[in-house]
């Protein structure tokens, strides 16, 4: 769990140091949310515990599933299972609940991939286009197209494209930008 009382990153580290050391077949990663109801929403009320935003949580689910990742242990689950009782008003209190914060975590290790690709070119072109493996393809566009925005704002292109390839595995990423066609395979 992320985002408990007292959490600093430090300890979180240590944390998935040892998750790792166990090697187990797969983890679940999930925030710490404040229900209502419970010693952990006393704490929030008394100003004794502040819940992480949603931003730094995913954040910090991205930096613990890249770890697992690297070790070979798969991250089976980034989030809560959304159940009703979750879904009724006033039920989560407080916190960085959201029905899918795996695919909102995936999608932000998607972005900071295809700027990794993009930092090792000198984009001077006016259009570019960067082919992601077809299935992976929402992820890399962003929820509500936010990847997109992000590069095109960050790079001051006037046309990023980003378009599915189905040749490319898992991983793999292949630009291209013009004037001047230069492909770079990742």
């Amino acid at each position: 769990m992320v985002g408990l009382p007292e959490e600093t990153w430090e300890g979180l580290d240590r944390t998935i140091a040892k998750v790792i050391q166990l090697s187990p077949h797969f983890v679940r990663i999930h925030p710490t949310l404040v229900i209502k109801d419970t010693e952990m929403e006393r704490m929030y009320r008394r100003g004794d515990y502040t819940p992480l935003t949603l931003e730094q949580t995913i954040t910090m689910c991205k930096d613990l599933s890249r770890r697992l990742i690297r070790a070979g242990i798969p991250v089976a689950r980034i989030g809560l299972q959304a159940i009703p009782e979750m879904e009724k008003s006033g039920s989560v209190v407080a916190g960085p609940f959201h029905p899918a914060l795996g695919e909102l975590v995936a999608s932000a290790m998607a972005y900071d991939r295809m700027k990794e690709l993009l930092a090792r070119q000198r984009s001077q072109g006016k259009k570019m286009v960067i082919w992601v493996p077809e299935r992976a393809l929402s992820r890399f566009i962003g929820q509500h197209r936010q990847n997109l925005r992000r590069l095109r704002d960050r790079y001051g292109h006037q046309e990023i494209s980003i378009l599915p390839d189905k040749t490319l595995e898992a991983g793999e990423l292949r630009y291209r930008e013009s004037p001047g066609t230069r492909t770079v395979t990742l």
